[in-house]
């Protein structure tokens, strides 16, 4: 490849990921617009979205985040240790709707190591726009977001980028901290968690291991076609 086809490609490579980031902005607009909707439709439940937000608020003002719904401290919930620097952004300002612009953007974002790991894997720039429009969608992304509030959702992108990092071809250092990092993010969204890493780890183990080498679609080469 001369380098008149390497600047050709850096150029096309820069267009789709500017690309990829106002998908991911319209999206995060659109699930955050109806998310707010509906509490401004008084749709909401106290039972998540209003103990999750008096936790937070406690948290922000340095009182002890025990839920008056609940009557225990909210780490004997689910052990979302995530809560404490969400409440850095009630700080800010006390609001109900960052919770709800979070969570939008969680679900938005995780596209993007999708997008990365079909790119990664050989597929063509417009069948990894198909797994976003697939992504997108999905019903339960939809339902997620409307649902109030829940620490796991925002744990979606953690995930997505420890199988992104899991199944890179060349380990070092970099995919190795990023795996290990991606993993603690997400186990700090709820206990529970726990479970889909433990899948993880055994799914990469025992059928990724010996086929990391292989590829299941077209070549590197026109991947960016």
């Amino acid at each position: 490849m001369n380098n008149q086809d390497q600047t050709i490609q850096s150029q096309v490579q820069v267009n789709q990921r500017s690309k990829i980031f106002w998908v991911i902005l319209l999206l995060s607009t659109i699930l955050f617009g109806c998310s707010s909707l509906k509490h401004l439709l008084f749709q909401s439940t106290a039972w998540d979205l209003g103990i999750f937000d008096q936790a937070v608020y406690l948290i922000s003002q340095d009182q002890s985040p025990i839920s008056s719904f609940t009557n225990f401290h909210i780490l004997g919930d689910h052990g979302a240790l995530i809560l404490y620097p969400l409440s850095l952004l009630y700080r800010l300002f006390p609001s109900v709707y960052w919770l709800l612009l979070v969570q939008a953007i969680a679900l938005s974002i995780s596209v993007h190591p999708l997008w990365c790991l079909a790119l990664e894997r050989g597929l063509a720039v417009n069948r990894a726009w198909l797994i976003v429009v697939i992504y997108f969608c999905y019903p339960l992304i939809f339902n997620l977001n409307l649902f109030d509030f829940h620490p796991e959702v925002i744990a979606l992108p953690a995930i997505c980028w420890a199988i992104y990092f899991g199944l890179q071809k060349e380990q070092n250092r970099k995919t190795i901290f990023g795996f290990i990092l991606a993993i603690l993010v997400a186990l700090s969204y709820k206990a529970a968690t726990a479970l889909t890493i433990i899948g993880l780890g055994v799914w990469l183990f025992c059928f990724e291991s010996h086929s990391g080498s292989k590829k299941f679609s077209q070549p590197q080469r026109s991947r960016w076609e």
